[in-house]
């Protein structure tokens, strides 16, 4: 049952209480997470897209969040039904989501090492590999701090956090659209194609089509294919 140090909460310092979070629960979960998808879905063929990563990491947070909510719930339901019910409720507005944020970060991290790996750069696939680890590992660590900590003023803290976290988690989802996936056609080359599939039917006086470009507005790439046509 996580987590895994046994310790009594009552009476451990908030100093004490660091590396029993980041430790005895973030590591350890994150890393059990993460071994899935780096050993599993990596190297993979069908991770081919730079968005493959994050659903490859949600999904196996979602499955590690599920396993131990029930976990959780049959543990607690063993005293009283209530109270299952009560644990139940409250992980499902809290520990999913923050599963799935922490999911994303591991994803976005994976994605942009197998991009830097694609392009030969061995360094910075490194770096991001291990990112990929220790963000998520940092974050959920942050998370469970601001809330077993038992302190006050922490909590209003921890609803910042949590909607920081959020924007975070969904920024590095749509920052993807921005990034060239290492399963395309370079930037400047997609253009060339796109160039010569939509306009080689123009022609040089203007009476061609789509869009009656003349002369130089003609990209060249499009002028060669209509020379050979």
């Amino acid at each position: 049952m996580f987590p895994f140090f046994e310790s009594d909460l009552n009476i451990i310092t908030l100093g004490e209480l660091i590396p029993y979070v980041f430790i005895g629960i973030a590591l350890i979960e994150e890393f059990s997470k993460w071994i899935f998808v780096y050993t599993l879905e990596y190297n993979d063929n069908e991770f081919n897209h730079l968005y493959d990563a994050i659903v490859y990491a949600t999904f196996v947070s979602l499955g590690f969040a599920a396993f131990e909510n029930m976990l959780y719930v049959l543990q607690s339901g063993q005293t009283e039904f209530s109270e299952g019910i009560r644990v139940a409720i409250s992980r499902a507005f809290l520990s999913i989501p923050g599963h799935l944020c922490d999911g994303i970060m591991m994803g976005y991290y994976l994605a942009m090492a197998k991009l830097a790996s694609k392009n030969g750069n061995r360094s910075i696939s490194t770096k991001n590999i291990l990112l990929s680890l220790i963000v998520p590992t940092v974050a959920h660590g942050i998370y469970d701090y601001l809330l077993m900590a038992n302190f006050l003023p922490f909590y209003f803290v921890f609803i910042g956090y949590v909607i920081i976290q959020y924007i975070v988690a969904f920024a590095l989802v749509f920052s993807l659209d921005n990034k060239e996936s290492f399963n395309s056609i370079k930037e400047k080359y997609r253009n060339i194609f796109k160039d010569a599939c939509s306009k080689h039917h123009e022609n040089l006086d203007g009476t061609g089509y789509p869009k009656g470009l003349k002369g130089e507005q003609i990209p060249y790439i499009a002028r060669v294919l209509r020379v050979v046509e």
